[in-house]
């Protein structure tokens, strides 16, 4: 299933409210204040994606977005973080069967997926797959799955490599509903850095191709966890850190406290500068051409390497 670059740029380009109303504009849509659920029947999968951004929206359709083939990237932030996830899910939701929900307000704590814990037609969902994670080929647990739900990982990862992370819908709606969740990637990278986030089509390619093959073997089975006594905390993840014992009624279980290391950023942006076909990378400003007249302007970008060029061959 081919990234239709075109439909892409149209879920990036559309306001938070615009889109919530898209998404409730459908026959099978059954909607809350902060979710969506595209409900096809019960007893099927579920996949999530969030819906709102951290980034301010004035102007939001009218913004600059630069891409080829290869990358997507706007110097007001191109919000792949999880307008990516919402792509994947509804172009998947046409050739799958499964559910799909679409939560607002992921980024302040999961307003929407608190919510929709609420929500009856989800109480049969067997397991939950969300796109909402950064990179290529990444997939994360939030809730034990690798300790009390094997089955269920060891069909992930003949995909995706296990990573660590924080906090997704699925922390939330997993627990809840105490079935198995996992968070695979969705082709951004840098998010919540304005310019400095920008989208690799062929990272959620990848996903797009591969959530068929994982619903395929996992089939329809409830992959259902234990009952805790205790809430996961949107900061702990299982993995590597400081240990600390953590008692339940019916287990004695180990949380550990994650600390995320620092991304690794690329020397140069992906995306070229329209005139000298060179853009540089900066930790404040973000991707920019060091070489555009007054300041970073990508939008009337008028290059003085260019310039200099049609003066001085050589430079």
């Amino acid at each position: 299933m081919q990234v239709d670059i075109e439909e892409l740029l149209q879920i990036l380009r559309l306001p938070t409210k615009k889109l919530f109303a898209e998404l409730k504009n459908r026959p099978y849509a059954v909607c809350g204040k902060h979710y969506v659920l595209w409900h096809r029947g019960e007893g099927l999968p579920c996949l999530v994606a969030h819906i709102d951004h951290v980034y301010e929206e004035k102007g939001w359709d009218k913004r600059p977005i630069l891409y080829n083939e290869e990358y997507i990237w706007s110097p007001h932030g191109i919000a792949g973080d999880d307008r990516c996830g919402v792509y994947a899910v509804m172009r998947l939701f046409e050739v799958l069967k499964v559910n799909a929900l679409f939560t607002d307000q992921e980024e302040r704590g999961g307003i929407g997926a608190w919510e929709a814990c609420e929500e009856p037609r989800l109480a049969s969902v067997p397991y939950f797959i969300e796109i909402d994670r950064r990179g290529e080929r990444q997939a994360v647990f939030y809730n034990c799955e690798e300790v009390d739900m094997p089955e269920f990982v060891s069909v992930v990862e003949k995909y995706f490599q296990i990573a660590q992370g924080t906090f997704s819908d699925i922390s939330i709606l997993g627990r809840h509903f105490q079935v198995a969740s996992v968070n695979l990637s969705a082709g951004f990278y840098n998010e919540h850095q304005r310019s400095a986030e920008y989208i690799h089509i062929s990272s959620l390619q990848y996903t797009i191709e591969t959530v068929p093959k994982l619903i395929s073997e996992l089939g329809d089975k409830r992959y259902e966890l234990p009952e805790f006594s205790f809430w996961h905390s949107h900061y702990w993840s299982w993995g590597r850190g400081k240990k600390s014992k953590v008692k339940s009624s019916k287990r004695e279980s180990y949380l550990w406290w994650y600390e995320p290391e620092e991304e690794e950023t690329k020397d140069t942006c992906p995306v070229e500068c329209w005139n000298c076909g060179a853009l540089d990378w900066d930790r404040v400003v973000g991707y920019w051409c060091w070489e555009i007249e007054d300041a970073p302007d990508t939008e009337h970008p008028r290059c003085l390497k260019k310039k200099l060029r049609e003066v001085e061959p050589w430079l």
